[in-house]
């Protein structure tokens, strides 16, 4: 990662098992210095089940765990804080297409937060999506634009929010 001036800020290493899953990914300052790391843990099906971060004195973080359905598919998650307490829950929709068109956020007590939808273009890339507050007032709206030059490559892509472009 850089900084805006060009200069390194951060670093990233990745670690994969023999089965080339990510199992560990170190974040280090710009000198190489440990600042946190995430461990990753896969099931018999090889689907990530959790990832827990801890800090460079081995002080666990957040952990996320995964559920799948009977089609291997995250249907939710939790999040949890530091002290093992449940911080937020997820829940995901999938269209026949599998990819995901609702996610919902939920406060620890299981109360709804905000959800998202989203839809996709004809290619299957993200073309919209669509932030809703608890009670369903959308709070605002993501329309993804795509160009591709004449060879078919993705050449860019422009961001709106609110119909406003903003990338």
């Amino acid at each position: 990662k850089y900084t805006e001036s060009g200069e390194i800020d951060n670093q990233y290493k990745y670690f994969y098992n023999l089965k080339n899953q990510r199992i560990r990914m170190d974040m280090l300052t710009s000198m190489g210095v440990l600042i946190r790391w995430i461990e990753y843990r896969y099931n018999e099906k090889e689907h990530l089940i959790q990832d827990q971060s801890f800090a460079a004195d081995s002080t666990p973080e957040k952990l996320f765990v995964y559920h799948y359905d009977s089609l291997d598919k995250v249907v939710e998650d939790y999040t949890y804080l530091s002290d093992g307490k449940l911080n937020m829950r997820f829940t995901y929709v999938y269209n026949e297409k599998d990819q995901v068109i609702e996610n919902k956020r939920f406060s620890p007590e299981g109360d709804l937060l905000r959800s998202l939808q989203f839809s996709y273009n004809e290619s299957g890339y993200p073309s919209q999506e669509v932030h809703l507050s608890a009670d369903g007032e959308i709070q605002r709206t993501m329309q993804y634009i795509y160009q591709w030059d004449q060879l078919g490559n993705w050449v860019q892509k422009v961001i709106y929010e609110n119909s406003l472009p903003i990338q």
